[in-house]
């Protein structure tokens, strides 16, 4: 009898500990959310790095990469964050369109996606060390496809709820970067209004005050 109410006891423990880890987690990301939109809404740049700095603390990992694949111009930026017990070092790079196929299969995936470091020989290329790589969903935005590779230089696997909250954090950025498109569409074009405005009160200002009179026109 006592066994089983210990065993009922550890039990839900276990569990509450699981809700307790899963609610901080999220409410991480609805905090990391309200801090993307209210602080960088008008620099994408800033958003990534905040992105990569956010989910390096969320499930502790030691290297993000965020690909950006531009399909106008044929170009990858690749915007990198190494986390060592001393520095942080983020880094951006611009990758030549011949290598596109390689990094294509990273842009395909529709859901998380676990890869072995052992099976993918690109993943150590890129400086990925530990025991997987998490690939999370593809997605895109105007002219621009845009993924998230995320590793840990130990051979720690990504629990479920971790994979779960990376995931819902990458549609956070989406919607993030998304708003600050339209954010920098709306400026541009209640400037140009202004600029119209603004001409059109020179040309009036051009113009006489009064009606010119001659004596051989009405």
């Amino acid at each position: 009898l006592i066994s089983n109410q210990i065993a009922v006891a550890l039990y839900h423990t276990i569990i509450f500990n699981k809700s307790n880890t899963k609610y901080r987690q999220f409410v991480n990301l609805h905090s990391s959310g309200l801090t993307l939109n209210k602080l960088y809404l008008n620099n994408t740049l800033e958003i990534i790095k905040m992105s990569l700095l956010t989910i390096s603390g969320l499930v502790d990992t030691d290297i993000n990469i965020l690909f950006i694949y531009n399909r106008k111009f044929k170009v990858i930026t690749s915007h990198k964050l190494i986390r060592t017990i001393d520095s942080l070092e983020l880094t951006q790079d611009s990758i030549v369109v011949e290598n596109y196929e390689e990094y294509k299969s990273f842009f395909n995936k529709q859901s998380p996606t676990l890869i072995s470091t052992d099976h993918e020989p690109l993943t150590k290329k890129l400086g990925f060390t530990g025991k997987q790589v998490l690939n999370l969903p593809s997605f895109t935005l105007e002219v621009n496809d845009y993924v998230f590779l995320l590793g840990r230089y130990s051979t720690m696997l990504f629990t479920p709820d971790e994979v779960e909250v990376l995931a819902a954090y990458s549609e956070l950025v989406k919607i993030t970067i998304d708003n600050a498109f339209l954010y920098h569409n709306m400026a541009k074009q209640e400037r140009l209004e202004k600029e119209v405005e603004i001409a059109r009160e020179i040309q009036h200002n051009l113009l006489p005050r009064e009606m010119p009179l001659h004596p051989r026109y009405e």
